[in-house]
């Protein structure tokens, strides 16, 4: 995810004291890491996060964020599963102790489609070797059989499944 977060500018708006962005991750989600802001531009007098990978919830600490001040957070987040439906909905809210004129501009939300892959397959007596199912062949029921990897982040992935009357198999759920 990334996260703008804006002071916003116009008559009687100033700068922002004691700037803060609050985020609980949806249920499928966990962090890779802590977050980490990046000024875009006026000024902020700070620039931390809380949270570390496995967590779901973080906290930035923007300070005094100047008139106009605009910061980008980026928030680094895998899915632990596809949700239901495909979707996944972040929620952020940013609070200050300074006085707000619109409360209603402090949250902000995102979706996101999350896909997963199926892979799917045959194991076949091939009778005639030739390497093409063909109609001489028969599919080969009851194999168990193992799919294991590497995500993009790292993360070891192992799927089982087995062949069905057929010989037919599928790995479904893949990130």
């Amino acid at each position: 995810w990334t996260i703008r977060v804006r002071n916003n500018v116009g008559a009687g708006l100033a700068e922002a004291d004691t700037v803060r962005l609050n985020d609980t991750l949806p249920a499928t989600m966990e962090l890779t890491g802590t977050p980490s802001v990046a000024l875009v531009s006026g000024t902020i007098s700070e620039n931390s996060c809380t949270g570390a990978a496995s967590l779901t919830t973080f906290t930035c600490s923007l300070g005094t964020m100047s008139n106009g001040a605009e910061v980008d957070i980026t928030v680094p987040v895998r899915n632990l599963t596809v949700p239901a439906g495909g979707t996944s909905t972040n929620v952020a809210r940013v609070r200050t102790f300074s006085r707000d004129v619109d409360t209603l501009n402090n949250v902000n939300s995102g979706q996101v489609t999350i896909t997963s892959a199926t892979l799917s397959g045959l194991v076949y007596r091939d009778f005639d070797n030739d390497g093409v199912v063909d109609g001489g062949d028969t599919g080969i029921g009851s194999v168990p059989m193992t799919l294991t990897g590497t995500a993009f982040d790292g993360a070891v992935l192992t799927f089982n499944a087995s062949t069905i009357a057929n010989g037919t198999f599928q790995f479904v759920g893949i990130p």
